[in-house]
């Protein structure tokens, strides 16, 4: 995977910093030493001990760790997909025509009830029908945050999930969204809602 090697160093880091960030900030500060930690990553770049991309995830862990996920999560409305009982054939023709890794499925008859999702390689690799290739959506809450939802998928192995407000789904994120986030420095990448499930 293409991030694999920059954010296996940093699990246990991004795992600290989740629970720090459930404190306030002035805490997280004391704690951390946020501006000698952010030191020693500069002298860590300086002589090539991190590579820019890692710098760049540390300096975005340490901003953006505690910024909600639903802040770039897809509104229902505004996601792509096809509904339940569309064929294998034409959900793979929808996924190459958008550049997909994923399609998202919306119950049969609906607008914007999103029930899962097929990865495209598995239309690609197997003759199985697509609905025994839907995966469900995990649910995170309102008020998870991007680095805990981000940490949800990966150890999941999902590739998105459905933010809720309680009952009520708001929208849907994807694993990689909230990558594209903390690898810009300064959320300088908005949510794409054009093509969300990229």
């Amino acid at each position: 995977m293409l991030f694999r090697s920059v954010t296996y160093p940093l699990v246990g880091l991004t795992r600290l910093l989740e629970r720090l960030t459930k404190s306030k900030a002035h805490e997280m500060e004391m704690v951390l030493g946020r501006h000698r930690l952010m030191q020693v990553l500069s002298k860590g770049r300086e002589h090539g001990l991190l590579t820019n991309e890692q710098g760049q995830l540390f300096h975005s862990l340490l901003h953006d760790a505690h910024r909600l996920a639903r802040e770039v999560m897809t509104p229902l409305e505004r996601v792509l997909g096809v509904e339940e009982g569309t064929s294998n054939s034409d959900i793979l023709a929808f996924a190459i025509s958008y550049g997909m890794p994923h399609v998202a499925i919306r119950r049969r008859n609906t607008t914007d009830e999103w029930v899962g999702y097929i990865r495209t390689v598995d239309l690609q690799t197997t003759t199985a029908s697509a609905a025994t290739l839907i995966q469900s959506l995990p649910r995170l809450a309102l008020d998870a945050t991007r680095l805990s939802a981000l940490i949800s998928l990966r150890e999941s192995g999902h590739s998105l999930a459905a933010i809720y407000d309680g009952q009520n789904p708001l929208g849907l994120v994807t694993q990689r969204a909230l990558l594209d986030q903390f690898m810009h420095p300064f959320g300088a990448k908005p949510a794409r809602h054009a093509r969300t499930m990229t």
